[in-house]
């Protein structure tokens, strides 16, 4: 199962996110931008590590780069 806005969904109610998903055979990914308020501790991380979910980060470093274009596609019009 793939959640965008996971925190949201998670901490709203907590024993019945993981009741509902803590089956043998299903997996959670969670994705969100605004978990901790860019705190690595707290208490939304320390309920997710009770519940046994790992937190993966994707980018210490919060920075905007712009992105680099390789090719541009002209796209046809909506009727």
């Amino acid at each position: 199962m793939i959640l965008d806005e996971a925190d949201t969904i998670i901490l709203k109610d907590l024993e019945g996110f993981m009741l509902n998903t803590t089956y043998k055979n299903l997996n959670v990914i969670g994705l969100t931008a605004t978990a901790y308020g860019g705190k690595s501790t707290g208490i939304e991380a320390n309920a997710l590590e009770m519940m046994g979910y790992k937190i993966y980060k994707n980018n210490i470093a919060a920075k905007v780069e712009e992105p680099e274009i390789h090719v541009r596609v002209k796209l046809g019009e909506l009727a």
